[in-house]
């Protein structure tokens, strides 16, 4: 279940929540020799079978989903 919920001025500057502009850094790295790539399908997939999970086990508000995506999509892999 997604949950909604409206932050007070104070919540607002909590570490926990985004809100307003978000700033991503990158940077290069050379492509692993053993690199997929997935169509446009596959990587939506993977991204709605992840909310799915997640929500089978904990009831989250859109922002905890958000900042789960981003921690997917911008964890470093070795």
């Amino acid at each position: 279940m997604v949950g909604s919920k409206s932050f007070t001025p104070r919540q607002l500057n909590r570490l926990k929540s985004i809100k307003g502009d978000v700033l991503a850094t990158f940077k290069k790295c050379e492509l692993p020799k053993d690199l997929i790539i997935k169509s446009d399908y596959e990587v939506t997939n993977i991204f709605v079978n992840q909310i799915k999970n997640w929500l089978e086990k904990d009831e989250l508000d859109t922002n905890e989903i958000f900042l789960r995506i981003m921690k997917m999509v911008f964890l470093e892999k070795s």
